[in-house]
């Protein structure tokens, strides 16, 4: 007891106590919030960021941590988006996220398009026997008048190499759109040598609007045995866009299928069909981030995602903590035809971020995108004006490009860019002059401002001459010269 009472244990007593409330102090002290960016390093982690997955978010779904659009459920199984839907109108992110995908059904032929023409259906010739003369000279006629007999040979000729070079024959005359030759194209299409079903759906694009109806044919040839075949089916599919929406179901099986090699085309011609193709938004979602299966979606699957319109689900995504996530979610922003204004508002952060808040190539692709939605709204012009001044010069330039493509344009834009247009950096100067030609009063100012330039006209890019040129044009006709001078 006395040992207790005494100076030095007292001492000590009091010196642990003190020690003790430091450091529960330190403890407490409120720790600066992390500014939150939008792009986090390559090798970033969980612990890298401030933002926290949901409770009972499952850490293997890169869109658990946000809110999935249920609008794209609609397609598959017809419920209605508006039961899920909370106050502000982006959907209930649990629900959308839990809910069971429904199997697309793939529909048949309708009745108002007509069948097309019997195939070849006997016994083919070996493809490396020689051609009979008599179809040899059919094949080399070039004869509209031929056309019946090209048809002919197309569907029934046993030779294969015939029956292809047929159609590829037909897809050169004038006269060969007739119902007569869509009929026999579709029908080659079922043709049972692969040489003579990747020359007709080659040749499918040939008919324009006509060519729509043999999107029925072109469907089960997405699982063709034969590799050539799957490749020109898809690239015309592609070519179809919207039309080629029956196609949905097939496509979206594909990309489920671990063994189908031509995914990456799949989603391509998903991409082009737009948002009819949103059924198949959850096999695209699948394929957003490739580190299992390589890094050929990379660009197709945010690209499918950006144009089917899958705005909730961008967004979801680029909150991910997955640096290539949220790569993936900025690409696909940067396809989305419409963006909201939860999009703009991301994409003009990034536009406008500084202190290393995004690299300089992801900046400059925002501003791209800034400048392509119509019409400009004042707030994406104000961004548009600080990338022009921004201290990156590929930012700047992305910013003084940017200037002379919005729409409507702003009077506060001439002084900046006529600023740029003496700055001692040689492309600078000559971004900013190609899009101040656009602020310039008459065409005669347009003129001089074009003659200044042409001196230099061989070196400047691409983009910048394709500008310059149809600023010449357009001061051709309207001061009655041509400009004689180079790149004109």
């Amino acid at each position: 007891m006395r040992k207790l009472l005494s100076p030095t244990y007292i001492s000590r007593f009091i010196a642990a106590m003190l020690l003790l409330c430091v450091g529960t102090i330190i403890g407490c002290e409120e720790k600066p919030v992390t500014p939150r960016i939008v792009l986090q390093p390559n090798n970033a982690t969980s612990g890298d960021t401030d933002e926290a997955a949901p409770e009972g978010a499952d850490e293997g779904d890169p869109f658990a941590a946000g809110e999935a659009d249920p609008s794209m459920a609609d397609a598959r199984d017809g419920e209605s988006s508006e039961d899920n839907a909370t106050p502000d109108g982006t959907g209930d992110a649990t629900a959308a996220n839990n809910a069971k995908p429904v199997q697309l059904v793939e529909r048949t032929r309708p009745d108002s398009v007509p069948a097309p023409a019997k195939p070849f259906s006997g016994e083919s010739l070996p493809a490396d026997s020689p051609i009979p003369d008599d179809a040899r000279k059919k094949l080399d006629s070039s004869d509209d008048e031929k056309i019946p007999a090209l048809v002919e040979l197309a569907l029934t000729h046993p030779h294969p190499e015939v029956r292809r070079r047929a159609v590829d024959g037909l897809a050169y005359l004038e006269k060969a759109e007739t119902p007569k030759f869509l009929s026999a194209l579709r029908g080659a299409l079922n043709d049972p040598s692969p040489i003579v079903r990747a020359e007709a759906a080659d040749t499918v694009p040939y008919l324009k609007e006509h060519g729509i109806d043999a999107v029925w044919e072109l469907i089960p040839l997405i699982n063709d045995s034969d590799e050539k075949v799957r490749e020109e089916t898809l690239e015309t599919l592609k070519g179809f866009g919207p039309a080629a929406e029956p196609a949905v179901p097939r496509l979206a099986a594909a990309l489920r299928d671990k063994n189908y090699k031509e995914k990456n085309d799949v989603l391509r011609v998903l991409a082009e069909i737009g948002p009819a193709a949103k059924g198949a938004l959850p096999e695209i979602k699948a394929h957003f981030i490739s580190d299992k299966e390589g890094y050929d979606y990379l660009h197709a699957a945010p690209e499918a995602m950006g144009k089917i319109g899958a705005e909730v689900e961008i967004l979801a995504a680029w909150s991910s903590r997955d640096y290539l996530l949220k790569s993936n979610a900025f690409n696909a922003a940067t396809h989305l035809s419409k963006p909201g204004a939860k999009v703009v508002d991301r994409l003009i952060r990034l536009a406008t971020s500084t202190d290393g808040i995004g690299i300089a190539y992801e900046r400059s692709r925002a501003v791209d995108k800034l400048a392509e939605i119509r019409p400009t709204s004042r707030e994406i012009f104000v961004a548009l004006t600080k990338c022009a001044q921004s201290e990156n010069k590929t930012v700047r330039e992305g910013g003084l490009k940017a200037l002379g493509k919005i729409e409507p344009t702003f009077p506060e834009a001439k002084p900046i860019l006529e600023t740029a247009a003496k700055d001692p950096d040689e492309a600078i100067r000559k971004v900013a002059v190609a899009s101040l030609a656009k602020y310039l009063d008459s065409p005669e100012s347009k003129y001089h401002l074009l003659l200044d330039q042409a001196v230099e006209q061989e070196e400047l890019g691409w983009d910048v001459k394709q500008e310059w040129q149809k600023n010449a044009k357009e001061c051709e006709r309207s001061l009655g010269i041509v400009l004689q001078i180079s790149g004109g």
